[in-house]
C-alpha cells in the first residue's frame, strides 16, 4: 500500500513545472526496475492504469535535441515502459495495442514510438505481443496518410524484421510498405522537407536491412525483383536497384530456397527485370537511377541469360561514363539501343528476342496508357 501511494505522489509531481521531470522519471524507473530483494512489485490496477496513462502522455513525437532535458526524459520515461512491460505486460502492452486504435493520430503516434521501443527492447514483447502489434501495423499501412505516422510505421516494420518477427510471406509483405514510400510523391501541399525525410528513411532502412540482415536476404531478394516489375514501385526504382545490386553482391550469404524462387519466378521473369530496366534508363537526366539500374543489370546479367554474364561489362562501363554528362539524349539512347542489341548478339536466339519484343511492347504501350 506504501508503494502504491508513494508511486501515485510521484506522478503527481508531474504537474509541478518548476520540478525537474527527468528526476521524476528517474526515480519511477528505479522503482519499477526489478531488483533481487524486489523481484516483482506490487501495485494495484488503477495504480498500474495511472502509471500507464501518465508516462504515455509525456512520450514525445519529435524528441528535440536542442532541449537535452526533454530528450533524456522521453528515453526515461521509455525505459519506464520496458519496466512496465516485464512487470504488468498484460495491462501495460495491451492499452498501448489498444491506442494504435485510437483516434487521434497524436496517441496513434506514441503508441508506435513506444511499441517500436519494446520491439527492440523487451523479449516479453516479442515472445507474446508482436504478433498482434504485427496485425495492427497491416492496417495502419493501408489507413495511415500523415508523413510523420508513416515514418514511425517504417522504424516499426524495421524493428520487428530485426527481431525476426516477419518472418512468413504474409508478413513480409509489409516491406513493400517501405519500397514504396522511397519514392512516395505525396499529397501537392504535404512539407517537401518531410517527404524528403520519409524518402531517406525508407532507403537507409531498406540498404541498412539488405546488407545486415541474412537471415532474410532471399525472401528480400525477391521482393525485390519483383518489386522491379510492377508500376506502383517505378518511384523507387533507384533504392530497390541499389539493394538488389547488394544481395547479388552477398550471394554467398543468401541460402537460395528452390521452391520459393520458383515461386518468384512465376510472378517475376528475369526477361521482364531486363525490359523494365531497359525502359527505365531512356531519361538520361535521371541519373542516379540510371546508375543503379546500370549497375545492377551487369550483375544481374547472367539470370537474363547465361550468355549475357560478363559480356556486357563494355557497354555498361560505356554508359555509366555517360551519366554523369550531359550529353544529348540522342547519344544516350544510340548507347541504349547499343547494350540491347550487343544482348540480342549474345543470346543468338529469336525465341528470346520474341519474348523481349513482345515484353517491350507491352512495356511501352502502358507507359502510353498510364495517366
Amino acid at each position: 500500500e506504501t508503494v502504491n501511494k508513494f508511486m501515485l505522489s510521484l506522478l503527481s509531481l508531474y504537474r509541478k513545472p518548476t520540478i525537474n521531470f527527468y528526476c521524476i522519471s528517474q526515480c519511477i524507473s528505479y522503482i519499477l526496475s526489478p531488483s533481487p530483494l524486489n523481484p516483482k512489485l506490487s501495485l494495484n490496477d488503477s495504480v498500474i492504469n495511472s502509471i500507464n496513462h501518465v508516462l504515455f502522455n509525456l512520450v514525445l513525437l519529435e524528441p528535440d535535441f536542442d532541449q537535452p532535458q526533454t530528450v533524456k526524459n522521453h528515453f526515461e520515461i521509455l525505459r519506464c515502459f520496458d519496466h512496465m512491460a516485464g512487470q504488468f505486460s498484460d495491462q501495460t502492452i495491451e492499452t498501448l495495442l489498444h491506442q494504435c486504435k485510437n483516434n487521434q493520430e497524436k496517441d496513434r503516434m506514441k503508441a508506435v514510438i513506444i511499441l517500436t521501443h519494446l520491439t527492440t527492447s523487451s523479449q516479453v514483447f516479442v515472445d507474446n505481443y508482436a504478433a498482434k502489434f504485427i496485425v495492427l501495423l497491416k492496417v495502419m499501412t493501408v489507413m495511415e496518410q500523415g508523413l510523420k505516422m508513416k515514418k514511425l510505421l517504417v522504424k516499426a516494420i524495421i524493428g520487428l524484421v530485426y527481431r525476426n518477427c516477419i518472418t512468413t510471406p504474409e508478413d513480409f509483405t509489409m516491406v513493400e510498405f517501405i519500397i514504396k514510400h522511397c519514392g512516395y510523391e505525396g499529397p501537392p501541399n504535404a512539407s517537401k522537407y518531410e517527404i524528403s525525410d520519409l524518402h531517406d528513411t525508407c532507403r537507409s532502412s531498406l540498404i541498412l536491412m539488405c546488407n545486415t540482415v541474412t537471415s532474410i536476404r532471399t525472401q528480400l531478394r525477391n521482393l525485390l525483383l519483383v518489386a522491379l516489375t510492377i508500376d506502383e514501385f517505378t518511384a523507387s526504382m533507384a533504392t530497390v536497384s541499389h539493394c538488389l545490386t547488394s544481395l547479388l553482391q552477398n550471394n554467398s550469404d543468401v541460402i537460395a530456397d528452390g521452391q520459393v524462387d520458383k515461386e518468384v519466378e512465376l510472378k517475376c521473369s528475369p526477361d521482364l527485370v531486363f525490359v523494365r530496366c531497359l525502359i527505365h534508363i531512356v531519361d538520361p537526366y535521371e541519373k542516379d537511377r540510371n546508375k543503379n539500374l546500370l549497375v545492377f543489370l551487369e550483375e544481374y546479367s547472367g539470370d537474363v541469360h547465361n550468355n549475357l554474364k560478363n559480356s556486357w561489362t563494355v557497354e555498361i562501363q560505356r554508359l555509366l561514363k555517360f551519366v554523369d554528362k550531359n550529353e544529348s539524349k540522342e547519344q544516350w539512347h544510340d548507347m541504349v539501343l547499343d547494350l540491347l542489341v550487343s544482348a540480342i548478339e549474345q543470346v543468338n536466339s529469336n525465341k528470346w528476342v520474341e519474348v523481349i519484343a513482345t515484353l517491350v511492347s507491352q512495356q511501352v504501350l502502358s507507359k502510353k496508357q498510364s495517366p
